[in-house]
């Protein structure tokens, strides 16, 4: 089911794109290439489902355990649209919903998926070799705390109820405000490539691709601007793959598929 990028590093389509790999090998993990083309998010009208007893009784405990919780709102994955030449579709449906019905997951299943996005910090030092940086999360994250990811990453806010669509330069601007309040790095244009759909998170992932310059300009102005994250590297693409080997219990399973579809590892 794997076809090419449709874009790369920012350019159209050519023989130099890396090719999409399966990532069948990384549990819980799918990686959804993007076609050409404009991104769209479509919020449906539904109204947010009501919590049950089963819920609100989970939340409550989560709570308990986890001061940092509050039950604000979130876009939830309806569905993906297909990407193929036969159907070069980029919308993807969500709903409005909330975040304690995330949270309660799997104790209590409620289908909630949260729309996020994910930055692929590129950088490229004196000699052309190129960069990419991890972070590791901080403590109190709501899950993986303690690991290793690209990033950052970020649940994207729900919009004013008016609002019925997301176009690209929105969901890249939420991505912005991301990369901005977790490592101090403005970030002014990027390319989305794929979504890494988590199945233990439950949360599917925008992934944009994002040039930041010159390495030797960006590694002093990055690193941990609040609690999210605890620590940030530069690693070469080259040194991907050793990484990981080095790591492989300390990064997340998202993370080790967008390796594999990117062909670093």
């Amino acid at each position: 089911m794997w076809r090419a990028w449709a874009v790369c590093w920012g350019k159209a389509e050519s023989a130099n794109c890396p090719m999409p790999r399966p990532v069948h090998d990384i549990p819980f993990t799918d990686v959804f290439p993007l076609a050409s083309g404009p991104l769209l998010v479509s919020i449906s009208r539904a109204s947010p489902p009501m919590n049950s007893g089963a819920v609100e009784a989970a939340w409550a405990r989560l709570v308990e355990s986890n001061l940092r919780y509050f039950d604000g709102p979130l876009l939830s994955v309806v569905s993906l649209g297909p990407a193929s030449a036969e159907h070069p579709s980029n919308e993807i449906v969500v709903r409005r919903d909330r975040f304690s019905r995330l949270a309660v997951q799997p104790a209590v299943m409620t289908g909630v998926r949260i729309l996020s996005v994910t930055a692929v910090l590129i950088a490229s030092d004196v000699s052309g070799v190129r960069h990419v940086m991890l972070g590791k999360r901080g403590a109190g994250t709501r899950i993986y705390d303690g690991m290793w990811e690209l990033g950052p990453s970020g649940g994207m806010h729900e919009p004013p109820a008016a609002v019925e669509t997301l176009d690209e330069g929105a969901v890249f601007s939420h991505l912005a405000d991301e990369v901005s309040e977790e490592v101090g790095l403005t970030i002014e244009h990027g390319t989305p490539v794929c979504v890494v759909r988590d199945h233990f998170a439950m949360s599917d992932d925008i992934v944009f691709v994002c040039d930041v310059g010159r390495l030797e300009g960006v590694r002093e102005k990055t690193g941990p601007a609040n609690w999210e994250y605890s620590e940030t590297t530069w690693v070469s693409l080259g040194e991907v793959g050793a990484f990981e080997h080095a790591h492989e219990r300390e990064i997340i399973a998202p993370t080790r598929g967008i390796f594999r579809a990117m062909g670093w590892v």
